[in-house]
């Protein structure tokens, strides 16, 4: 297991490779679908976050960090909605970085 770091890194290469490749052939028309995608799974993840933290927002709890003061029914929305928004940012970065 010495060399794992290097299947890592050969992983991550082509996986970089594949999802360049795949951003570098959309059509102007694809492009504009995927921002469209992307803004509406961000805008999904803002709805989740703010219901996942609403029950803190009703005791007047509006500074909260992460989701340990969460209930246990918010914090499955609010974690959802945090993924919902990296996934966002990842579509609108491949966007941008192959954009020419």
């Amino acid at each position: 297991m010495e060399h794992g770091w290097f299947l890592g890194v050969a992983l991550i290469s082509l996986l970089s490779a594949l999802v360049f490749g795949f951003f570098t052939s959309l059509s102007a028309v694809a492009r504009m679908g995927c921002l469209g995608v992307a803004l509406a799974l961000a805008a999904s993840g803002v709805a989740l976050i703010f219901r996942g933290k609403l029950p803190l927002y009703r005791q007047r709890r509006f500074f909260t960090f992460g989701s340990f003061e969460l209930p246990e029914v918010g914090r499955a929305s609010y974690r959802r909605g945090y993924g919902f928004i990296a996934f966002a940012v990842f579509l609108m970065l491949g966007l941008l970085l192959t954009t020419g």
